[in-house]
């Protein structure tokens, strides 16, 4: 598997998995995620105007998890350091703060913290080799979702963290 794909899925894993992310039954809060695994949205047009256009107010909250450029630096004759940004956008009912920092501070801990039940190791950790850099941005934005008439209020949060992998060339 690529060190990227293993990537993604480590971050998908961790959220998944981490019990402030979790209903009283087990399972995610985000009642959509957009996980991409057949084709990589960015090549077919990918924007966030068309993901919103694809989501109900049904669908809320949703989630999804995109690369941003990534970057590679030679270190030693055959070793690479790909760093890679991980853009975390989930949508949420209503124009609030409360649901969409609280959600944004437990991915940050899932990210960094989670581990699959059989290891002390968090998933990104396992994948990559690395915890993620220090650092994330999250910026939250008010849209609609539906027609003018009927449109209902709606919260966007861009989440972004850094991931590194080693790679020998």
């Amino acid at each position: 598997m690529a060190k990227l794909t293993a990537a993604r899925q480590a971050v998908w894993n961790a959220i998944l998995n981490y019990a402030p992310l979790l209903d009283s039954n087990g399972n995610s809060v985000f009642r959509q995620q957009l996980r991409f695994e057949a084709e990589m949205p960015f090549m077919a047009g990918f924007d966030v105007d068309s993901i919103e256009a694809s989501l109900g107010f049904g669908d809320l909250p949703a989630i999804t998890i995109t690369w941003g450029i990534i970057q590679t630096e030679w270190n030693r004759n055959t070793d690479q350091e790909w760093t890679f940004p991980a853009n975390i956008l989930f949508w949420t009912r209503d124009h609030s703060y409360t649901d969409p920092e609280s959600y944004a501070e437990s991915i940050i801990e899932a990210v960094h913290a989670q581990n699959s039940p059989e290891t002390t190791v968090p998933y990104v950790k396992a994948a990559t080799g690395h915890h993620p850099k220090n650092g994330h941005s999250i910026g939250f934005f008010s849209t609609y979702f539906g027609e003018e008439d009927d449109a209902a209020p709606v919260t966007r949060t861009e989440l972004l963290t850094t991931l590194r992998v080693w790679k020998s060339l």
